[in-house]
């Protein structure tokens, strides 16, 4: 399944700050994640928490699209449950 989030580097602490909507990228959960944004450090903080706080191990959480953007697409398993 296809997730889009808006990532937050430089944050206090990691977490899901809620669901957001953008008139070009649709709906998306914005991720606070307190790695900074340097040499994909903060991509991979993000996929380690997301993975976690979704229950899949962090290999089947993909980043598709938006490697040097805050607006992602992320691919993560079907079965995983996500934040209200």
């Amino acid at each position: 399944m296809e997730l889009r989030i808006k990532l937050v580097p430089n944050s206090h602490k990691n977490e899901f700050a809620g669901w957001e909507d953008h008139p070009d990228f649709g709906r998306h959960l914005k991720v606070r994640i307190t790695e900074r944004a340097v040499n994909g450090r903060a991509n991979q903080a993000a996929i380690k928490f997301i993975a976690k706080k979704l229950g899949v191990p962090k290999t089947t959480v993909k980043l598709v699209k938006g490697h040097i953007t805050r607006l992602k697409i992320l691919q993560v398993p079907d079965a995983a449950k996500l934040p209200k």
